[in-house]
């Protein structure tokens, strides 16, 4: 149980409503930000705004699976005022408080290593990784399907990285019949997609390699498709790219539809 443990929640989409849910059942005393637009919150959770009076006395703050972006903006599909998580607020924090998320940005760990609070990415663990690679994989296969007119089965795809998320996102891919080819960077990333029936290539070849897919989904980190890249796939096949993230980076999903 967690009795007499105060959580607060911020931001955040319909993941967190069952996050909250389990708390409130060990019966956590919660409070909820970034949560205006919830019709049935769960009975005794308190809803309030994001400011350091609010947060001040939290043993915990789950912060959504990307934290922040890169300028401390958290998201939330519940709330139309923007959240912003920022030194102040962190700051007000108790000491001993500890902030979870599922992956940190830069700013995100040094907002908390400035003030010595202790930050938990869930995603370092690899159980909460596969389970989680599992909804990425199918959330940014309807994406594809929804912006483009062609079917996944006879596509060209492109995933980069070969980690927990790329394997299951790769493998995916391929059941539903599309041709998939695997951006690493070592060699034993490049053996194992090369064993698993993908065709591997190095990511210092991207540029070259992108003019040949119809289909990116970036599993790395950072952002690494760049417009450039992109520019140069357009000139070179016309039916080319859309571009998906699926770990918390931004590109635009951009190119044309087959005719």
């Amino acid at each position: 149980m967690l009795t007499g443990i105060r959580v607060t929640i911020v931001g955040g989409d319909a993941r967190q409503l069952e996050v909250i849910r389990r708390l409130n059942d060990y019966d956590a005393t919660l409070q909820l930000i970034g949560f205006d637009h919830w019709k049935q919150p769960p009975t005794g959770v308190r809803m309030s705004k994001l400011s350091a009076e609010s947060i001040a006395y939290s043993d915990a703050v789950i912060l959504p699976v990307v934290g922040t972006d890169d300028a401390g903006r958290i998201e939330t599909s519940f709330c139309s005022d923007e959240l912003v998580l920022t030194p102040v607020l962190i700051e007000a924090l108790p000491q001993h408080a500890r902030v979870y998320t599922g992956m940190a940005k830069p700013y995100l760990k040094q907002l908390c290593s400035n003030s010595t609070i202790h930050l938990t990415e869930l995603l370092d663990r690899d159980d909460v990784a596969i389970y989680n690679s599992i909804p990425t994989a199918e959330g940014a296969i309807m994406m594809a399907i929804q912006n483009t007119d062609f079917t996944i089965h006879g596509s060209y795809s492109m995933v980069l990285g070969m980690g927990r998320t790329g394997l299951t996102m790769a493998r995916t891919l391929k059941g539903m019949g599309s041709r998939v080819m695997a951006g690493v960077r070592k060699p034993e990333d490049f053996a194992r997609a090369l064993e698993a029936g993908y065709e591997p290539f190095y990511i210092n070849q991207l540029q070259e390699m992108a003019e040949k897919v119809d289909l990116v989904f970036n599993t790395v980190p950072s952002l690494i498709l760049t417009g450039e890249c992109d520019r140069q796939a357009a000139a070179a096949r016309a039916d080319h790219r859309f571009g998906i993230p699926t770990r918390g980076d931004r590109f635009p999903l951009c190119g044309k539809k087959r005719n």
